[in-house]
């Protein structure tokens, strides 16, 4: 039973990352700084193909927070899956952070994987076969990967954690850290995502109440979702301002870039199945 269960969640995680990936089928949902979940789980994968520490843990940290914390654990176990040099060792090691975590519910344990992951060698191939289908390629020759394991620090994630809110003046709170733009490198292999700067400001509260924080936010004003209306309405005028004096970040009235942050530059430089290659040491063949 324990085998047939951990199998139907590694296909249903495959299909989540590919639909994530390929076809972006999932309704906008807004984390805790009102990034598309959709657009930050491959912000999450580019980072960490990237091996930039700093952007990875900012990604992850902002599912994390934002209520997705099982997903993120087995969205890092699936990668080194599938677009790493693979060891057993290190997977047993994945493995047993991930079971620590639901024993204790310490971030410290995303961390040390994210951690090590940055410190693998990657298999370009193998993410490409897993996601793009595309079999005339390899990797090219490499030293072995390293056989450390790291542990991740306290002050590595403190940064990371939910900030406090300014009743009243929440609207300041994106400005500083709303850290990172949405990276669109993927978009000529995947599917781009349908956010945009008018879905932004207009559905921003809807959209959110799909994430377990905001869910939680707008449950303790004695708010409801309404999925016919793709509206939240509160029991009282006082209910509604107590959420927006609480919570509202005003996406709004940010400034354009604030608000090209939360959604991404559709004209930055895109990836083609060649340079994908190219850049993380593969070869078509």
């Amino acid at each position: 039973m324990i085998c047939k269960i951990e199998i139907s969640n590694r296909i249903y995680l495959i299909l989540q990352i590919k639909n994530i990936l390929e076809y972006n089928i999932r309704m906008i949902t807004y984390t805790r700084y009102l990034y598309n979940f959709d657009d930050v789980t491959k912000s999450f994968i580019i980072s960490v193909l990237n091996k930039d520490l700093e952007q990875s843990y900012f990604w992850a940290f902002e599912m994390y927070y934002s209520g997705f914390t099982d997903n993120i654990f087995k969205t890092c176990l699936f990668l080194y899956k599938n677009t790493y040099v693979f060891r057993k060792a290190l997977n047993e090691k994945f493995e047993f952070e991930y079971q620590q975590w639901k024993l204790n519910d310490d971030p410290i344990h995303l961390a040390t994987i994210i951690k090590n992951l940055i410190n693998q060698n990657i298999s370009i191939t193998r993410f490409i076969k897993t996601f793009l289908k595309y079999k005339k390629v390899k990797d090219e020759p490499r030293k072995a990967p390293s056989m450390k394991f790291l542990y991740a620090s306290r002050g590595e994630i403190t940064e990371y954690e939910n900030v406090s809110f300014i009743s009243g003046h929440n609207y300041r709170l994106l400005k500083f850290n709303a850290k990172y733009q949405v990276r669109r490198e993927f978009d000529e292999l995947f599917k781009p995502s349908n956010n945009s700067v008018d879905e932004l400001c207009e559905n921003w509260l809807y959209n959110a109440s799909r994430s377990p924080i905001w869910l939680k936010r707008i449950h303790s004003c004695n708010g409801e979702v309404n999925h016919e209306t793709k509206q939240v309405n509160f029991a009282s005028l006082l209910d509604e301002d107590e959420f927006h004096n609480s919570y509202d970040f005003e996406p709004d009235e940010q400034s354009l870039d604030v608000q090209n942050t939360l959604v991404g530059n559709n004209a930055c430089n895109k990836l083609d199945l060649y340079y994908l290659c190219k850049f993380y040491g593969g070869v078509l063949g």
